[in-house]
């Protein structure tokens, strides 16, 4: 069993006794005020590495190969921000202290490209191996100092001492190697797994949208006769359903008509508090929110209107409403059921086929397209009789639920993978599981 010795650093503890810990500016040095995104007339092309490819590229290393932004640079800037195989990159600022401190390594050489603003970059000054590299700056440990050493209110930042501060643990050269050489196996292995199951997810996530879609347009009955439904994109539909239109059966944001006095709690219902076909309202003064916010009740059927909180599946029913009575988001469809059942509506409106023809038609610019209100309001559905509604929506309760409940499992062992792999490195990086050696 090896010798250990106490680190000095709070949330490491005891490390090998051979190993070293020194500050990161006696390892290097660090340099910020990285190129802009602009491309400026009479200046030299590069391509640069920017805050969003550390930020997605967490524990991985760039190469000359991946894809980057192109910018325009001086010469100065071309001197001072050039890339060098073992260069490691941070992200040193963030909307939040425990996501700040991203780091991805160098691979090799990057010929003509920079690295951009809000990074930090760390350029070694003695021999440190680049798989290592990869894995301690991607650490808990270092990450947790980061979080520590933030500061801000909006938003957070990272000052060159915060950096310059970091106490860095180092075993021997050939430790180093042995220990990147374990946890890329290891964690190459774990990624194969979690990718495996992510797979699997998005295949059972399509397996419920299928058997809403086929629920909901041809019934439960797969021997019962058929019609034409003389809509395009249905086709045949049970002889005994009827085509109709959403204005003939759904009264389309009702107006507010309740007598509460103006200082009485209503819910209050943010756009993000509608996920993923749940609903968890807040609470506020109805005098506060009255006339700025779209209204509804309970058992009406909400459903954001606005990408990409409509192809995110953020709908739900309203119930327990403070006062029976309920605002929300002006970026919200309010539908109160008139001749049908608002569950089976709910599974109507989740259906694949009515999603991508409502995404079809949505009108806008970027990130502000929404679902108009008069394609809502002229949609051609067919539904069958109300018992036969209810029947469709109590299968689909019973159906879906055991789906959500196999994507949920999926989602904890990604989950649980996923805190094994950061427990891994962290274990390896600062001595506490010991690595043997491997070729």
């Amino acid at each position: 069993m090896r010798k250990i010795k106490d680190s000095g650093i709070e949330w490491i503890g005891e490390i090998p006794e051979d190993w070293k810990v020194q500050k990161l500016k006696y390892l290097g040095r660090l340099t910020s005020n990285g190129v802009d995104k602009k491309i400026k007339e009479g200046q030299k092309l590069f391509k640069s590495v920017h805050y969003m490819d550390v930020y997605r590229n967490s524990l991985k290393e760039l190469q000359n190969s991946d894809d980057y932004l192109v910018i325009s640079a001086d010469d100065d800037k071309r001197s001072s921000c050039q890339l060098n195989k073992g260069d490691v990159l941070f992200t040193n600022s963030s909307e939040t202290p425990d996501d700040i401190g991203h780091s991805t390594v160098i691979k090799e050489d990057l010929e003509n490209i920079l690295f951009g603003y809000h990074l930090m970059r760390f350029r070694p000054g003695c021999r440190m191996e680049l798989h290592y590299e990869k894995y301690l700056f991607g650490s808990y440990y270092i990450r947790k100092w980061f979080e520590y050493r933030a500061i801000g209110m909006t938003r957070y930042g990272l000052s060159r001492a915060d950096f310059e501060e970091i106490l860095i643990v180092l075993p021997s050269l050939a430790e180093q190697t042995q220990i990147g050489i374990v946890l890329d196996r290891k964690c190459t292995k774990i990624d194969e797994t979690i990718e495996m199951e992510k797979q699997v997810i998005e295949k059972l996530k399509a397996y419920k949208q299928s058997v809403i879609t086929e629920a909901v347009t041809k019934g439960l009955d797969p021997n019962v006769p058929m019609k034409d439904s003389g809509i395009e994109w249905i086709g045949e539909i049970p002889e005994h359903w009827c085509e109709t239109r959403i204005k003939y059966v759904l009264k389309l944001n009702p107006s507010y008509s309740e007598k509460i006095d103006g200082k009485a709690e209503v819910s209050f219902a943010p756009m993000e508090t509608l996920t993923n076909y749940k609903f968890e309202p807040k609470t506020a003064l109805l005098d506060s929110i009255k006339g700025s916010y779209t209204y509804f009740a309970n058992e009406d059927i909400i459903m954001a209107k606005v990408t990409p909180c409509f192809e995110n599946g953020n709908i739900a029913i309203a119930d327990n409403l403070k006062n029976g009575v309920g605002f929300g988001s002006s970026e919200l469809f309010v539908f109160r059921c008139k001749l049908v059942s608002n569950r089976y509506m709910l599974y109507y409106f989740q259906n694949e086929i009515f999603r991508q023809n409502c995404i079809a038609t949505m009108y806008g610019t970027g990130g502000l397209k929404r679902v108009s209100s008069n394609y809502i309001y002229n949609y051609k559905l067919v539904i069958p009789e109300l018992s036969a509604q209810i029947q469709i929506a109590n299968y689909l309760d019973a159906k879906c639920a055991k789906i959500d409940q196999a994507i949920t499992q999926k989602q904890t062992l990604i989950e649980k993978l996923t805190q094994y792999k950061k427990s891994l490195i962290y274990e390896c990086v600062t001595g506490k599981r010991e690595v043997h050696h491997v070729r």
